[in-house]
């Protein structure tokens, strides 16, 4: 098996990045509610997650999960989140790789 991104992975990792992007903007939309804004972050993670997953059906090569975490926390950036977010971002993209590829040597 070829361990190098191709086409299809980007375009997965494109087309997945967006999806989860879209589904957290909607839901992150119920925060200006402000007794609802409790709950936000727990309903955004719960309905981001779906999407996610999804990703990592598709997600066989390593370093996919971290282009995710690394385009998620430009896109926070480009919104108006301080420069950590996409520190952590492509960080916990990182570590998720190096999660799957030593989950996938046991199995």
């Amino acid at each position: 098996m070829n361990d190098k991104l191709d086409a299809r992975d980007f375009i997965a990792i494109g087309i997945f990045t967006a999806l989860h992007f879209a589904v957290v903007a909607l839901v992150s939309c119920i925060g200006f509610i402000p007794v609802l804004m409790v709950v936000m972050p727990a309903l955004c993670a719960v309905c981001g997650a779906p999407p996610f997953m999804l990703f990592l059906t598709r997600a066989k090569k390593f370093g996919m999960v971290t282009i995710m975490g690394v385009l998620l926390g430009l896109v926070a950036l480009l919104l108006g989140r301080p420069l950590p977010s996409l520190v952590i971002g492509a960080g916990a993209g990182f570590c998720a790789d190096l999660c799957r590829k030593g989950a996938a040597g046991r199995g």
